[in-house]
């Protein structure tokens, strides 16, 4: 129901405005009207810039969309790789989390990258250029470079050309960042196998070694004793691997719109390394910009990564403990956590300050009565209630 350029709404959208987009389209005279500019503010201070398309165009964009996803991401065989999570069909920023906290075991090292203003320095070139390998249909991508070339209205009314980018608030521009990002996700594909070293960890001889001491102990019926406790204690916390095995190096990589993350088992030098190689293809091959203030890279176990809101460090400080995990049917499993696993934290100091700005709580998380609230009916406050805590929960 947001308005465009033409002040319209879906209000009195019938059936005989879609035969007439019909028609334009069969004579390849229907032509995107530029989108009207708005600006939101973003977390750090600035401010995001959207284009908002008008109604006709929105109807349109959301075709081309379901067209675009049944090339790219149909249900049995997706195009897209396994790694991106942003946009898509049943993932989400859970989907990715949870990939992380059940597969990033062991991680040295997080590489936090982030492209600098993603959607707005789409090359057209370049976009229809990686869409033709799978598109052949030459009016459909006449359809999106007309789209993508639409320009837009500025705050001031005056008409804008648009000879980069796709505006963020059309329904179309994310599918077009996976396509255009995908060539990113092949590109560390094959540099992950490149990078990966080692077929498998060497054995910790200090865990050999207490093994053995426990089976000895077992075999002489002593496992009622306290040695035999402490010895079982010692195993639990002590990996069963060599962690910081200087022959082995795996890579994980993850992204989700013009967000992305590696995770690494290996040295600083090679994390070093890998970085340089993205912010490269970035600028070679698909025209964009590395945001070198947004990009670090962290030591997992003594820094704090940062991604998808959510706070990123990997092990506990060795604390040993028994964990019981659900298999993927539900099953209820015992196995030993030896300190070295994901761990993911919300980042409480700004959920905090969000709270506190909307005036639910003080600065140290003290609630705070809502006085312009006692005045509604007690189903009005429970509505209003309800949309803060789950805004909450799914956050």
């Amino acid at each position: 129901m947001t308005p465009g350029t033409d002040a319209e709404t879906l209000d009195g959208f019938s059936l005989a405005s879609i035969r007439q987009i019909i028609q334009e389209m069969k004579t390849e005279q229907f032509r995107f009207r530029p989108v009207r500019q708005q600006f939101i503010p973003k977390p750090n201070g600035k401010m995001r810039k959207l284009g908002i398309p008008c109604v006709r165009d929105k109807v349109v964009q959301e075709v081309m969309h379901l067209i675009l996803e049944a090339i790219y991401d149909s249900p049995s065989a997706p195009y897209f790789q396994e790694t991106s999570h942003g946009f898509r069909p049943h993932r989400s920023c859970h989907t990715a989390l949870r990939e992380i906290r059940t597969h990033w075991t062991a991680v040295n090292w997080y590489i936090e990258g982030d492209i600098r203003a993603c959607f707005d320095e789409l090359d057209h070139q370049v976009l229809v250029h990686i869409l033709r390998k799978k598109i052949q249909d030459e009016r459909f991508l006449n359809l999106i470079r007309k789209l993508v070339k639409a320009g837009y209205m500025d705050l001031h009314g005056s008409k804008k050309e648009s000879l980069i980018g796709s505006p963020q608030g059309g329904i179309i521009s994310p599918i077009l960042a996976n396509v255009y990002l995908h060539e990113l996700d092949e590109s560390l594909e094959e540099g992950r196998k490149t990078h990966e070293t080692g077929v498998r960890k060497r054995d910790n001889p200090e865990y050999v070694r207490l093994i053995r001491e426990k089976n000895r102990r077992g075999a002489q019926g002593a496992t009622k004793t306290k040695a035999f406790k402490a010895i079982m204690k010692q195993i639990r916390a002590t990996p069963s691997k060599v962690v910081k095995d200087p022959t082995v190096c795996r890579m994980n990589y993850l992204r989700y719109a013009d967000d992305w993350l590696i995770g690494l088992w290996g040295s600083r030098a090679t994390a070093e390394e890998i970085k340089e190689l993205v912010k490269t293809f970035l600028h070679d091959h698909l025209k964009l910009t590395l945001s070198e203030e947004k990009t670090r890279i962290t030591h997992a176990q003594t820094e704090e990564a940062f991604f998808l809101g959510t706070i990123l460090t990997s092990g506990n400080g060795g604390e040993a403990k028994v964990v019981r995990p659900k298999t993927s049917k539900g099953k209820t499993i015992q196995r030993r956590s030896t300190g070295w696993a994901p761990i993911l934290k919300a980042p409480m100091e700004k959920v905090l300050k969000r709270r506190k700005e909307r005036g639910f709580c003080t600065g140290e998380g003290e609630p705070i009565a809502k006085g312009l609230w006692t005045s509604l009916d007690a189903d009005q406050i429970i509505q209003l209630y309800s949309s803060v805590n789950r805004g909450l929960q799914t956050y």
